[in-house]
């Protein structure tokens, strides 16, 4: 669990990250590509919510697809719900041999499950009624041949190539810098659809489409555009190309025309990135340089037990209402408090400001019981801070969830 001591150079990454690392924190970039994601594994558990996010958008993505379909029929609610199940079935096998994440078992057991299900059923089957009429009068064509690498249709794989590739099926590491399958692309007689499919909210709180579903998609039209000039072996950017989202609201279309300058953004920042880790590779300069902690930017960073960083910004005052994770030190042993289900509580002060608080309902699973010892640093994470009324000698309660965690001083490195 613990990180390696080095870090290694990033080979690539995914357009949804890219954000992150042109505005938020690079080193969550770093940590969590594939050249690194082994050495700094994840740390704090997933949450059912996630889990049922990525089954919606794997149905979604089947029903504007015609792959593999010799004729592209529709679906009734009932074929849309057994395949919401048998995508069910699958994350499942996943989580059984995921020891972090093997209490989301069943995945039924979230609140609302079959209300999300049919409700995304039904969005489905409008979906790919949408497709069908579209796919039978032409406006839209997939190729139904089974080639390595194709441009229209589901799941289109795309490469930020730069020259030609020895092999285009398979371009090797130091060809590009970015990799990604775009969910969809559509061909018309009118334009080319590049399409990325949300199932979540699409919108910040001020109405503004978030900056970092607009970054994924500039990057998919960059990554589409240079891909497809390498197999066609003409350019393709004089094309008509629309960008949109594809979400619960329906399609919107998106104003992506700055794509290459900001192609040419990311990798210029990859490249700088990779510049500080060959000079020194050791994680805490590493984590000196790259790491920008702040609550949006760490909040959803299932890695952050193991940055030295965001431990040390767990020291600062943070408001209440946004206090998610909780460091200090243990001044009470932990005391069962549901003997059925494994739940503790103890008590820590926070030394930045001397407040006393109770870890409450904490599983035993997510805790090294044992290793608890008063005077011990202990950081808890992914739980929800609410002011103490009713004990004088305890002025906050930090209530902890299914997926809370707690680590004890530097652990995982102890």
């Amino acid at each position: 669990m613990e990180w390696k001591k080095t870090i290694n150079p990033v080979t690539s990454i995914g357009p949804s990250k890219a954000h992150d690392l042109l505005f938020g924190c690079p080193l969550s970039v770093v940590i969590g590509s594939k050249s690194n994601r082994e050495n700094c594994p994840e740390s704090i558990p997933s949450n059912r919510k996630a889990i049922i996010g990525t089954i919606k958008h794997g149905l979604l993505e089947k029903s504007i697809s015609a792959k593999g379909e010799g004729e592209v029929q529709e679906w009734t609610i009932k074929d849309a719900i057994l395949m919401f199940d048998e995508l069910t079935k699958k994350e499942e096998e996943k989580l059984k041999n995921n020891k972090l994440n093997s209490h989301l078992l069943p995945i039924q057991h979230e609140k609302n499950f079959t209300t999300e299900k049919i409700k995304c059923a039904r969005i489905a089957v409008d979906k790919r009624k949408k497709i069908v009429l579209r796919y039978t009068n032409k406006e839209i064509s997939y190729s139904s041949k089974k080639v390595k690498t194709r441009l229209f249709g589901p799941e289109v794989r795309a490469w930020d190539l730069e020259k030609e590739p020895k092999n285009i099926s398979k371009p090797k590491n130091d060809e590009y810098k970015l990799f990604g399958f775009i969910d969809f692309v559509e061909s018309s007689n009118k334009e080319i659809i590049i399409g990325d499919i949300k199932t979540g909210k699409i919108r910040t709180e001020q109405g503004l489409i978030k900056g970092n579903f607009v970054t994924q998609l500039e990057l998919y039209r960059a990554m589409w555009i240079l891909t497809a000039q390498h197999i066609n072996g003409k350019r393709v950017d004089n094309l008509e190309i629309s960008t949109v989202l594809d979400s619960d609201e329906g399609r919107e279309k998106i104003d992506t025309s700055n794509y290459m300058e900001n192609l040419q953004n990311v990798r210029n920042k990859i490249d700088y990135v990779n510049e500080i880790i060959s000079e020194n590779n050791k994680v805490g300069n590493v984590t000196s340089k790259l790491a920008k902690p702040s609550l949006e930017n760490c909040r959803f960073c299932s890695r952050r037990p193991g940055c030295t960083s965001y431990s040390d910004f767990l020291k600062t005052e943070i408001p209440l209402d946004e206090r998610n994770d909780l460091k200090g030190i243990i001044i009470s042993k932990p005391v069962k408090i549901n003997h059925s289900l494994n739940k503790y509580q103890f008590r820590l002060k926070n030394n930045n400001d001397n407040t006393v608080w109770i870890v409450d309902n904490i599983d035993s699973d997510r805790i090294e019981i044992e290793k608890i010892q008063v005077g011990r640093t202990i950081s808890v994470y992914s739980g929800k801070s609410i002011i103490e009324e009713n004990n004088p000698k305890i002025n906050f309660r930090f209530k902890c969830y299914d997926s809370s965690i707690a680590y004890l001083d530097n652990y995982p490195f102890d």
